[in-house]
Protein backbone atom coordinates (compact mmCIF):
# COMPACT_ATOMS: atom_id res chain seq x y z
CA UNK A 1 0.00 0.00 0.00
CA UNK A 2 3.00 2.36 -0.13
CA UNK A 3 2.09 3.69 -3.56
CA UNK A 4 -1.53 4.15 -2.51
CA UNK A 5 -0.44 6.08 0.56
CA UNK A 6 1.70 8.34 -1.61
CA UNK A 7 -1.18 9.01 -4.01
CA UNK A 8 -3.59 9.68 -1.14
CA UNK A 9 -1.11 12.08 0.41
CA UNK A 10 -0.83 14.01 -2.83
CA UNK A 11 -4.55 14.10 -3.67
CA UNK A 12 -6.69 13.70 -0.53
CA UNK A 13 -4.92 15.39 2.36
CA UNK A 14 -4.68 18.84 0.69
CA UNK A 15 -8.44 18.68 0.02
CA UNK A 16 -9.61 17.41 3.41
CA UNK A 17 -11.75 20.47 4.23
CA UNK A 18 -13.47 20.49 0.83
CA UNK A 19 -14.25 16.78 1.04
CA UNK A 20 -15.94 17.19 4.42
CA UNK A 21 -18.22 19.97 3.16
CA UNK A 22 -21.49 19.57 1.27
CA UNK A 23 -25.08 18.58 1.85
CA UNK A 24 -25.82 15.63 4.12
CA UNK A 25 -26.29 13.14 1.29
CA UNK A 26 -23.16 14.26 -0.60
CA UNK A 27 -20.60 14.53 2.23
CA UNK A 28 -17.52 12.45 1.51
CA UNK A 29 -17.05 9.31 3.62
CA UNK A 30 -14.13 6.98 3.03
CA UNK A 31 -13.94 3.20 3.11
CA UNK A 32 -10.43 2.49 4.34
CA UNK A 33 -7.91 0.75 2.03
CA UNK A 34 -7.63 -2.50 4.03
CA UNK A 35 -11.43 -2.78 4.14
CA UNK A 36 -11.66 -2.11 0.40
CA UNK A 37 -9.11 -4.81 -0.28
CA UNK A 38 -11.20 -7.24 1.74
CA UNK A 39 -14.26 -6.34 -0.33
CA UNK A 40 -12.33 -6.74 -3.59
CA UNK A 41 -11.16 -10.17 -2.51
CA UNK A 42 -14.67 -11.19 -1.40
CA UNK A 43 -15.89 -10.38 -4.91
CA UNK A 44 -12.95 -12.24 -6.52
CA UNK A 45 -11.79 -9.15 -8.38
CA UNK A 46 -9.07 -10.08 -10.91
CA UNK A 47 -7.22 -8.49 -13.80
CA UNK A 48 -10.01 -9.27 -16.29
CA UNK A 49 -12.71 -7.85 -13.99
CA UNK A 50 -14.67 -4.63 -14.33
CA UNK A 51 -15.20 -2.54 -11.18
CA UNK A 52 -17.73 0.29 -10.84
CA UNK A 53 -18.13 2.67 -7.91
CA UNK A 54 -21.48 4.50 -7.82
CA UNK A 55 -20.74 7.69 -5.91
CA UNK A 56 -16.98 7.41 -6.25
CA UNK A 57 -16.06 10.55 -4.32
CA UNK A 58 -12.39 11.45 -4.65
CA UNK A 59 -11.67 8.33 -6.71
CA UNK A 60 -9.65 6.41 -4.12
CA UNK A 61 -11.63 3.18 -4.63
CA UNK A 62 -11.27 3.43 -8.39
CA UNK A 63 -7.52 3.96 -8.10
CA UNK A 64 -7.06 1.17 -5.55
CA UNK A 65 -8.93 -1.43 -7.61
CA UNK A 66 -6.88 -0.57 -10.70
CA UNK A 67 -3.60 -0.62 -8.75
CA UNK A 68 -4.02 -3.69 -6.56
CA UNK A 69 -6.04 -5.87 -8.95
CA UNK A 70 -5.13 -4.32 -12.33
CA UNK A 71 -8.78 -4.44 -13.39
CA UNK A 72 -10.73 -1.93 -15.44
CA UNK A 73 -12.04 0.52 -12.88
CA UNK A 74 -14.73 3.18 -13.26
CA UNK A 75 -16.57 5.68 -11.09
CA UNK A 76 -19.13 8.46 -11.12
CA UNK A 77 -19.44 11.36 -8.67
CA UNK A 78 -22.19 13.99 -8.65
CA UNK A 79 -20.23 16.77 -6.89
CA UNK A 80 -18.17 18.58 -9.49
CA UNK A 81 -15.54 19.78 -7.01
CA UNK A 82 -15.01 16.26 -5.65
CA UNK A 83 -15.03 14.72 -9.13
CA UNK A 84 -12.21 17.11 -10.06
CA UNK A 85 -10.16 15.63 -7.21
CA UNK A 86 -10.96 12.15 -8.54
CA UNK A 87 -9.66 13.11 -11.97
CA UNK A 88 -6.45 14.30 -10.34
CA UNK A 89 -6.30 11.04 -8.38
CA UNK A 90 -6.54 9.00 -11.59
CA UNK A 91 -3.88 11.04 -13.37
CA UNK A 92 -1.58 10.83 -10.36
CA UNK A 93 -2.06 7.07 -10.04
CA UNK A 94 -1.14 6.57 -13.70
CA UNK A 95 1.98 8.74 -13.45
CA UNK A 96 3.20 7.35 -10.14
CA UNK A 97 2.59 3.74 -11.17
CA UNK A 98 4.74 4.33 -14.26
CA UNK A 99 7.50 5.80 -12.09
CA UNK A 100 7.30 2.86 -9.68
CA UNK A 101 7.10 0.38 -12.56
CA UNK A 102 3.81 -1.07 -11.30
CA UNK A 103 1.18 -2.23 -13.85
CA UNK A 104 -2.22 -0.59 -13.49
CA UNK A 105 -5.66 -1.21 -14.96
CA UNK A 106 -7.62 1.22 -17.09
CA UNK A 107 -9.40 3.91 -15.06
CA UNK A 108 -12.06 6.48 -15.78
CA UNK A 109 -14.10 8.76 -13.53
CA UNK A 110 -16.91 11.04 -14.65
CA UNK A 111 -18.97 13.76 -13.03
CA UNK A 112 -22.71 13.35 -13.25
CA UNK A 113 -25.94 11.81 -12.04
CA UNK A 114 -25.60 8.02 -11.82
CA UNK A 115 -29.26 7.63 -12.83
CA UNK A 116 -28.84 9.56 -16.08
CA UNK A 117 -25.30 8.70 -17.12
CA UNK A 118 -24.75 6.87 -20.41
CA UNK A 119 -21.36 5.75 -19.11
CA UNK A 120 -22.90 4.13 -16.03
CA UNK A 121 -25.46 2.26 -18.14
CA UNK A 122 -22.61 0.88 -20.25
CA UNK A 123 -20.35 0.05 -17.30
CA UNK A 124 -22.96 -1.57 -15.07
CA UNK A 125 -23.95 -4.04 -17.80
CA UNK A 126 -20.41 -5.43 -17.85
CA UNK A 127 -19.36 -4.89 -14.22
CA UNK A 128 -18.20 -7.83 -12.13
CA UNK A 129 -18.29 -5.74 -8.95
CA UNK A 130 -20.42 -2.68 -8.23
CA UNK A 131 -19.78 -0.77 -5.01
CA UNK A 132 -22.23 1.77 -3.63
CA UNK A 133 -21.77 3.45 -0.26
CA UNK A 134 -25.48 4.25 -0.01
CA UNK A 135 -25.55 4.70 3.76
CA UNK A 136 -26.71 8.32 3.54
CA UNK A 137 -28.50 8.17 0.19
CA UNK A 138 -32.14 9.26 0.44
CA UNK A 139 -34.53 6.33 0.23
CA UNK A 140 -35.83 7.66 -3.09
CA UNK A 141 -32.35 7.38 -4.62
CA UNK A 142 -31.85 3.85 -3.30
CA UNK A 143 -35.21 2.92 -4.77
CA UNK A 144 -34.39 4.44 -8.17
CA UNK A 145 -31.01 2.68 -8.19
CA UNK A 146 -32.86 -0.63 -8.38
CA UNK A 147 -33.47 0.07 -12.05
CA UNK A 148 -29.71 0.21 -12.54
CA UNK A 149 -28.78 -2.90 -10.61
CA UNK A 150 -31.44 -4.95 -12.39
CA UNK A 151 -29.30 -4.71 -15.52
CA UNK A 152 -26.23 -6.28 -13.89
CA UNK A 153 -25.09 -9.53 -15.47
CA UNK A 154 -25.56 -12.93 -13.85
CA UNK A 155 -22.89 -13.70 -11.29
CA UNK A 156 -21.99 -10.05 -10.78
CA UNK A 157 -21.58 -8.79 -7.21
CA UNK A 158 -23.07 -5.63 -5.69
CA UNK A 159 -21.75 -4.44 -2.33
CA UNK A 160 -23.67 -1.76 -0.45
CA UNK A 161 -24.05 -0.42 3.08
CA UNK A 162 -27.85 -0.54 2.84
CA UNK A 163 -29.41 -3.73 1.46
CA UNK A 164 -31.31 -3.26 -1.78
CA UNK A 165 -33.62 -6.06 -0.67
CA UNK A 166 -34.79 -3.75 2.12
CA UNK A 167 -35.20 -0.64 -0.04
CA UNK A 168 -38.86 0.06 -0.63
CA UNK A 169 -39.95 -1.98 2.38
CA UNK A 170 -42.03 -0.34 5.09
CA UNK A 171 -41.68 -0.91 8.84
CA UNK A 172 -44.06 -3.87 8.78
CA UNK A 173 -41.78 -5.61 6.27
CA UNK A 174 -44.24 -5.28 3.38
CA UNK A 175 -43.24 -3.79 0.04
CA UNK A 176 -44.58 -0.29 -0.53
CA UNK A 177 -47.11 0.07 -3.32
CA UNK A 178 -45.46 0.54 -6.69
CA UNK A 179 -42.12 -0.92 -5.57
CA UNK A 180 -40.35 -3.31 -7.93
CA UNK A 181 -38.94 -6.14 -5.87
CA UNK A 182 -35.38 -7.04 -6.83
CA UNK A 183 -35.08 -9.52 -3.99
CA UNK A 184 -35.62 -12.54 -6.24
CA UNK A 185 -32.80 -11.41 -8.53
CA UNK A 186 -30.09 -11.37 -5.87
CA UNK A 187 -28.75 -13.65 -3.19
CA UNK A 188 -27.74 -11.41 -0.27
CA UNK A 189 -25.26 -12.00 2.53
CA UNK A 190 -24.84 -9.62 5.47
CA UNK A 191 -21.40 -8.96 6.94
CA UNK A 192 -19.97 -6.61 9.56
CA UNK A 193 -17.43 -3.82 9.32
CA UNK A 194 -15.61 -2.29 12.27
CA UNK A 195 -14.96 1.35 13.10
CA UNK A 196 -11.42 0.92 11.73
CA UNK A 197 -12.86 0.14 8.29
CA UNK A 198 -14.49 3.56 7.77
CA UNK A 199 -13.70 7.24 8.22
CA UNK A 200 -17.01 8.65 9.46
CA UNK A 201 -17.84 6.93 12.75
CA UNK A 202 -16.42 5.39 15.91
CA UNK A 203 -18.93 2.55 15.54
CA UNK A 204 -19.07 -0.37 13.14
CA UNK A 205 -22.02 -1.49 11.06
CA UNK A 206 -23.23 -3.89 8.41
CA UNK A 207 -22.63 -4.20 4.72
CA UNK A 208 -24.42 -6.37 2.18
CA UNK A 209 -23.01 -8.56 -0.58
CA UNK A 210 -25.59 -9.10 -3.34
CA UNK A 211 -24.90 -11.73 -6.02
CA UNK A 212 -27.03 -11.61 -9.18
CA UNK A 213 -28.60 -15.04 -9.60
CA UNK A 214 -31.53 -14.30 -11.97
Amino acid sequence: FRLLQEIYGRCLKPNHTLLKSGRDNTVYGELMPIFLERLFNEANLVEDSVFLDLGSGAGNTVAQAALTHRCRSFGIEIRRDVAAIAETMVRTAIVRSEIWGIPIGKMEVVCGDMLQSAEVIEWINTADLVLVNNRIFPSSLNEKNKNLIKTMKLGAVLISLVSFQLCGVNRSGAARKGTDDVGAMFEVRQSHYSSDDISWSSKGGNYYVHTKIR
